[in-house]
């Protein structure tokens, strides 16, 4: 349960950061971990934002 709460917040977190904030924290990343971690979280959230067009009626494919 913690666990779970823990990541919720983090999630939270997330998506509350613009993408210039994950831009700029991919940028400062220090070592390969948070390099990937970046990585991950902007792809994330640009999917997210991706979803949200596509899934608009007036999208037009």
């Amino acid at each position: 349960m913690e666990i779970e709460k823990e990541l919720k917040r983090i999630y939270n977190e997330v998506m509350q950061m613009d993408m210039l904030e994950l831009k700029r924290a991919y940028e400062e990343a220090e070592t390969e971990e948070e390099l990937e971690l970046y990585r991950d979280l902007f792809t994330f959230r640009l999917r997210q934002r991706q979803k949200k067009v596509i899934s608009r009626k007036e999208f037009v494919r």
